[in-house]
């Protein structure tokens, strides 16, 4: 397998000219260090081929928009295991807040009913938010349900952060005046 220069990595991102020989050396070079850092995070295997591959991505990405410069200060490995300790990171957040959301809506909801109330009320919870439209609908369920950062929210709505945060707090009160 030929070896490229950090220098020959981005060139061949920007120009997609020997992306199948640059992505395995990526992968032969790099995907160990960063198996290791998501093994010592205690995830499984799938997590450190998904976390590789999404690091591999960002890094694609950033290389494209002329982010990334080959003759700065981090070397490509440092640079390549600080994006995934920042996916990990993300993922992590975004777990625990889906799992304190479900954990409070529960008890705070559905204490100690049966399966059926509980999809009843699971049911009309979605009518309602179905009811809510569009941003709303997109802006609750990300930040309640699927645990997103009003700054990723932002992003995809390609919006800025305060204006996601102000129609997220006039979501909310439409939400309240259905109930």
């Amino acid at each position: 397998m030929p070896r490229f220069t950090e220098s020959e990595v981005v060139t061949a991102y920007k120009t997609g000219l020997q992306i199948e020989s640059v992505t395995e050396y990526m992968y032969s070079t790099y995907y160990p260090t960063i198996r290791e850092l998501c093994r010592r995070l205690e995830g499984n295997v799938q997590d450190c081929e998904d976390l590789f591959q999404e690091t591999l991505l960002i890094f694609i990405e950033l290389v494209q928009a002329g982010r990334y410069n080959p003759h700065g200060s981090a070397t490509l490995k440092t640079y390549l295991y600080s994006i995934a300790r920042n996916v990990w990171s993300g993922r992590w957040k975004r777990s625990v807040r889906q799992q304190n959301w479900e954990k409070n809506f529960a008890d705070t909801f559905y204490p100690e009913q049966d399966t059926i109330d509980l999809y009843i009320n699971q049911m009309t919870a979605m009518q309602m938010l179905n009811q809510l439209g569009e941003p709303c609908r997109t802006i609750i369920s990300r930040y309640y349900i699927e645990g997103f950062s009003l700054d990723e929210i932002a992003r995809e709505l390609d919006l800025n952060e305060p204006t996601v945060r102000q129609r997220k707090f006039r979501c909310l009160k439409k939400l309240r005046d259905m109930l």
